[in-house]
């Protein structure tokens, strides 16, 4: 059976680190963000640019 991380975690990880990241399943949206991942109807991701937290 292939391990997946928790959907909470994932969607924390979205939120925060792809704000732009399409809607869906965050396990499977997460994957696709980091280039793990296919998305139907979406060309696979091969890179991501990091962007630092902002204060509040």
């Amino acid at each position: 059976m292939e391990w997946l991380p928790p959907a909470p975690l994932c969607a924390g990880v979205l939120e925060r680190r792809f704000p732009d990241a399409p809607p869906g399943d965050p396990v499977r949206v997460l994957l696709w963000c980091t280039g793990r991942g296919d998305r139907d109807g979406l060309p696979r991701r091969t890179a991501s640019v990091w962007r630092a937290a902002r204060g509040g």
